[in-house]
């Protein structure tokens, strides 16, 4: 699904990859989705594009360990800090703009998974969502879905429906908007008890076979083994050349 305008309030819009290497980084994911790169001026930040559209932005910070950022697109950022404070919620990064592309803050759930908001200016996110090579679920591994289910709730108006999944351990959250599924929660699986509380962002992907030969061809290796969950697709979790984990998803 391409997209021209700001993403729906509420709505998962953008990812960033805070990088080691920039240069690596580059290598492995315009090998492996096809993207291409452009420095912005700052000579910072690179945004990648799937063709003409941008789909996410590489930040360096070597001195960081590497992972992936998951944005929420809001009508308004300041009102959305507040509501997040008010649900128990800390406040990592106070909102900022960044240029005239839009305005930005960073939080943590009471459970402790940091989350990014948006709010739209010249950059409206990604340009497109869901097709192969671009960003297409967003998930909530937490040690207590209830805590966590709570405050997104509070904070940006989800619904909860809870169900028990084929391939997935436990009962499974889907977050809501309306009669859109926007994102997804699971409680944190028994092999990773202590990991910390983090959102997990998914790209689509037409072979998963294919892409896992070929990310490990580029460096990378594979963290979780392919599963098949029911009306999903295939899905495995990757982890990047500097250990950034993020999943791809093969539709059913």
């Amino acid at each position: 699904m391409s997209m021209s305008t700001p993403h729906a309030h509420a709505t998962f819009c953008w990812v960033d990859l805070i990088t080691k290497d920039a240069a690596s980084a580059k290598a492995f994911y315009g090998g492996l989705f096809g993207w291409t790169f452009q420095d912005l001026p700052d000579g910072g930040q690179s945004m990648g594009y799937l063709g003409e559209h941008p789909v996410a932005a590489l930040v360096p910070v070597p001195s960081m360990p590497s992972y992936w950022n998951n944005y929420v697109a809001v009508d308004d950022v300041d009102a959305a800090v507040k509501r997040a404070a008010g649900a128990g919620g800390k406040l990592i990064q106070p909102p900022f703009d960044i240029a005239d592309l839009g305005r930005a803050a960073v939080v943590v759930d009471p459970a402790g998974a940091p989350l990014c908001f948006w709010q739209a200016g010249k950059h409206a996110g990604a340009g497109a969502i869901g097709e192969p090579g671009t960003l297409t679920w967003n998930e909530l591994y937490t040690p207590d879905p209830v805590l966590a289910g709570r405050f997104y709730a509070e904070v940006l108006g989800w619904r909860l429906d809870r169900t028990e999944v084929p391939g997935i351990e436990g009962t499974y959250t889907r977050f809501e908007l309306g009669s859109r599924k926007v994102g997804g929660m699971r409680k944190m699986p028994a092999h990773m008890q202590g990991a910390p509380s983090h959102w997990l962002c998914y790209f689509a992907v037409e072979g998963l076979d294919a892409t896992l030969a070929r990310a490990a061809e580029l460096g990378g290796r594979v963290a979780a083994a392919p599963v098949v969950v029911a009306g999903l697709g295939r899905v495995a979790i990757v982890q990047d050349p500097h250990d950034a984990p993020f999943a791809v998803l093969a539709k059913a």
